[in-house]
């Protein structure tokens, strides 16, 4: 009896310690946390580094270029590539920074292209409504059947004048994901939160939008709807191939959209503007300022 009691220890020591480290070193969810119908589950899940963030000199750039107290915004001309494609992962990444936000229930549309005096308004779009109290995300997908419509995300604490960096990823046409990043001018202390997970939600029922409407930068409504703030480094791209464990997601947006056109394949760009509000990608599209 004693004998069997012993290798029982045993054969539980040696099990339970290696699963316990490879718990303990491994990114957080075990690498198993996929871009899935599920990411409403995963909300608030964020990428934490060892070390400081590094301040980049685009960094500095950015907040050089926009010095300025001048507030404008842009037109892309309408053109196939700028809405998603049926079956594709379709990318959209911007820095925003807040000079205001809306009152109860109305929303500030930061970049859309839909159709808003046809209907049913196919199309898409990204914005932020506050809903008691809330700033929260918005993300605006329907259909030319009339499908679809404003998606909310986890609630944002976002401050004035601080640069943020926004990423909609729309995967094989089958759910929506939104993830935000700080962008700030100076040493985040180890273990802070960086990009952060808003939520997701399934798509699979929406034909894939698409309007024959300018790409809006930087919306102006009537009655307190307009977006008060700045935009800049705009990338739209259709990726051949992405992440699709969270972990490695989150550390791919990293940075921000400035350096995520770095990290995608220039085949798969077709819109990335820079500080000089100038398209580097292949699609060369002229911009508007308004």
């Amino acid at each position: 009896m004693t004998g069997y009691l012993k290798t029982a220890v045993l054969v539980l020591f040696f099990f339970l310690v290696p699963v316990g480290f490879i718990l303990l070193v491994s990114p957080p969810l075990f690498k198993n946390a996929f871009i899935s119908p599920d990411l409403a589950q995963l909300s608030g899940v964020g990428l934490k580094r060892k070390n400081p963030r590094i301040v980049y000199q685009e960094d500095r750039e950015l907040e050089t270029s926009y010095a300025s107290k001048e507030r404008w915004y842009a037109i892309v001309r309408n053109a196939s590539d700028l809405d998603p494609h049926k079956g594709d992962v379709f990318l959209v990444s911007f820095l925003v920074r807040f000079n205001g936000f809306p009152s109860e229930r109305k929303r500030h549309n930061i970049i859309e292209k839909y159709d808003t005096s046809k209907r049913p308004y196919p199309g898409w779009a990204i914005g932020i409504k506050k809903i008691n109290g809330l700033i929260r995300p918005q993300v605006y997908w329907r259909d030319a059947k009339g499908h679809g419509g404003w998606y909310t995300f986890d609630s944002l604490k976002p401050k004035k004048n601080t640069w943020y960096s926004l990423t909609l990823i729309a995967r094989d046409s089958k759910y929506l994901s939104l993830y935000i990043e700080p962008l700030e001018h100076e040493s985040i202390a180890p273990e802070t939160k960086l990009v952060s997970f808003l939520g997701g939600h399934k798509i699979e029922n929406i034909l894939t939008p698409s309007s024959k409407s300018d790409l809006s930068l930087g919306v102006v409504r009537s009655e307190g709807k307009s977006f008060r703030g700045d935009l800049a480094r705009v990338v739209i791209g259709h990726p051949s191939s992405l992440v699709e464990k969270i972990y490695f997601l989150l550390e791919f947006l990293e940075g921000g959209s400035g350096l995520l056109k770095t990290k995608l394949d220039s085949r798969d760009l077709v819109l990335a503007i820079n500080e000089r509000w100038q398209d580097e990608s292949q699609g060369k599209h002229p911009i508007e300022r308004t």
